[in-house]
């Protein structure tokens, strides 16, 4: 199944938790399931690192740099599928 089918189905709440914004409902299924898919030595170094916000920002501005887009809007959106990615790696899987 494709991601975006399963947003529509399976995951639906974090479709209409997004705003039905398929981009970022995205973002936090794939912190979703990179979790699920880490050991645990990663799943301790990538937590570790979105909650340094120093490192968190490098990260950010790496993705940012890396795109042909800089602007600042484009900026704001990379930053929000972060955020996203990171609920989903860490809010969503806290029974874990």
């Amino acid at each position: 199944m494709r991601n975006e089918d399963r947003l529509y189905t399976d995951e639906l709440p974090l479709l209409e938790a997004a705003g039905f914004d398929v981009p970022i409902a995205g973002a936090r299924l794939l912190g979703k399931d990179a979790r699920r898919i880490a050991n645990r030595e990663t799943v301790a170094s990538i937590a570790e690192m979105l909650a340094d916000p120093s490192l968190k920002q490098e990260l950010l501005n790496h993705l940012v740099q890396a795109s042909p887009r800089s602007d600042k809007s484009f900026a704001s959106h990379c930053t929000l599928l972060l955020d996203n990615f990171q609920g989903g790696f860490t809010d969503d899987n806290r029974s874990d």
